[in-house]
């Protein structure tokens, strides 16, 4: 057969129980496998935030109707949606911390380029762009964050 993965929560209780019985420690490639994956999540994450507050004034600014502004929203979903399938594909093929790479670069490269469109169609590119690397990114570092944590039974 397969590898078995386990759930969080099982993995959260053999850890725990691991250090117990072991006194295990995290080693310091682990530590920064987390921290590293971990302020990436909040970093992109924050995006989603900032769109929230950040909407209505564009829809004000940019003169654009409020399904356009919808649509704004929703492309880094959909930008997320098939960034994880491609780039997991990719990071399969070429190597995950490569790709996590590519995924922050994108991620960058789009959240810059945002703050100098005016136009709804460019605005929906950067978005969807943005959504791929964000989809793209949580998937390859889930898989590294795993790999170091050897949670894979």
């Amino acid at each position: 057969m397969g590898k078995q993965y386990m759930t969080i929560s099982q993995s959260e209780n053999v850890m725990q129980q691991d250090q117990v019985e072991t006194g295990a420690q995290m080693t310091s490639e682990q530590k920064v496998v987390l921290g590293s994956t971990t302020l990436g999540f909040t970093l992109d994450h924050m995006d989603a935030t900032f769109l929230s507050f950040a909407l209505a004034p564009m829809i004000a600014e940019l003169h654009i109707t409020g399904a356009q502004g919808g649509i704004i929203a929703a492309m880094s979903n959909w930008g997320a949606l098939l960034g994880s399938l491609l780039f997991g594909i990719l990071a399969d093929r070429i190597g995950r911390v490569k790709v996590l790479s590519y995924t922050i670069m994108l991620v960058t490269f789009a959240t810059v380029t945002l703050a100098f469109l005016d136009n709804t169609h460019t605005i929906y590119a950067a978005r969807f762009l943005l959504g791929m690397g964000t989809g793209g990114e949580y998937g390859v570092s889930m898989a590294l964050m795993l790999r170091a944590l050897e949670l894979v039974v």
